[in-house]
């Protein structure tokens, strides 16, 4: 049993979603913005939910989701404190939203994202060419999200372009990758390289329709920009270097902020049974203080905010989806994802920001193709029963 829309997306709905959307972006830019974004964002999630409550367009099985979460959500706010009712609202109202109208839209207009993916570029990089701060672009939140907030925006692109069988450009990679560099943020500029050489490969060397002349011709291209990558290591462009990857560089900034110890920090707080079950409230250990309990992973974030069932079902879902994608063709969305799973590694996108939408969006997009009339075992097609 499967919910989808029982018509072609309702362009209002759609509307409705971006702005969603978008409010979480522009709430980023200051405090007084971030209050009145959110109080918009609300009122946008609920016209949408009542709008699916209404036409009957979700199953039971998104309800179960839903109030799954607020059950775990509860507890922690009860025995943990991790958890602040206010982030919890926004979490699962409304980033759950967005999530859910993405995962069950069968089709998306593709102007409309791409409009929306140039507005969030525009809003990224005017915020970070006006910042007085080197290091907080945002409001609360450091120069790494530069990539986080343009790759988050680039996955409804994607997703649109797959329902309407469009190819988007290499050139949106390429921006979001000059983006991430001019951010000088190492997880940013790591990241998106990797994504950039990933859509590289998928395009070029994994494409049958690409000949082999073309292929060696390509290889000699990277050998050189390997060669070229290599030149800029001497003196003479040592300056340029230390301009654009000073990140990489300056060895005390590593020193200063050792994610390895900061993720085992939360786990040696995680001594109970309940702590296991429930999480710990990230905030209250010592060395994370400095951080504000920030633990420099998302899945770990989610650990502490929905405890144990809550972390499993978002680490099932994302990877589930992913593979559900690659296996239905949608291979270069399934990239993209793959790389966004990747980033949450090293940094905290969920738990109230813009990331928390597409974690939604993958729990529900796996949800309906586990259960029903099929059963679906990541890449492995299974018959129908």
């Amino acid at each position: 049993m499967r919910f989808r829309l029982r018509k072609p997306t309702a362009i209002s709905d759609e509307v409705l979603c971006a702005i969603i959307m978008l409010s979480g972006l522009l709430g980023k830019l200051s405090a007084g913005m971030g209050l009145i974004c959110n109080c918009i964002g609300l009122a946008l999630a609920a016209v949408l939910l009542l709008n699916c409550f209404i036409y009957r367009r979700i199953s039971l099985d998104v309800y179960a989701l839903f109030f799954g979460g607020f059950l775990l959500a509860t507890l922690n706010i009860l025995f943990v404190g991790q958890l602040q009712l206010q982030k919890y609202a926004i979490i699962l109202i409304i980033y759950f939203a967005a999530g859910l109208y993405l995962s069950m839209a069968e089709t998306l207009n593709y102007n409309l994202w791409r409009i929306v993916f140039f507005v969030a570029v525009a809003v990224v990089m005017y915020n970070w060419m006006t910042t007085v701060d080197e290091y907080h672009l945002f409001y609360g939140t450091s120069r790494n999200f530069v990539s986080v907030f343009l790759l988050i925006f680039l996955i409804p692109l994607v997703y649109a372009a797959y329902l309407n069988n469009r190819k988007i450009s290499a050139l949106y990679y390429v921006l979001i990758f000059v983006c991430s560099v001019s951010a000088i943020g190492r997880s940013g500029i790591a990241f998106t390289g990797l994504l950039l050489g990933a859509i590289y490969i998928y395009r070029v060397f994994m494409n049958p329709k690409v000949s082999v002349r073309t292929k060696y011709l390509h290889f000699s291209l990277l050998c050189v920009a390997l060669i070229v990558f290599l030149a800029m290591q001497t003196n003479v462009m040592s300056a340029l270097v230390q301009k654009l990857f000073s990140r990489f560089i300056e060895m005390s900034n590593l020193q200063e902020e050792p994610r390895i110890k900061i993720l085992s920090s939360y786990l040696e707080s995680v001594d109970a049974w309940w702590k296991v079950l429930l999480g710990s409230n990230s905030r209250k250990i010592v060395y994370l203080q400095k951080w504000n309990g920030n633990i420099h992973n998302s899945y770990m974030l989610t650990h502490a905010t929905f405890g144990l069932i809550g972390m499993i079902a978002l680490v099932v879902g994302v990877i589930s989806a992913i593979c559900m994608l690659i296996r239905d063709g949608k291979t270069e969305l399934g990239i993209v994802l793959s790389i966004f799973a990747m980033r949450c590694l090293v940094d905290s996108i969920f738990y109230a920001q813009l990331g928390d939408a597409i974690a939604w969006f993958c729990m529900l997009y796996a949800l309906p193709r586990l259960r029903g009339g099929r059963k679906v075992y990541f890449l492995v097609r299974s018959e129908e029963t």
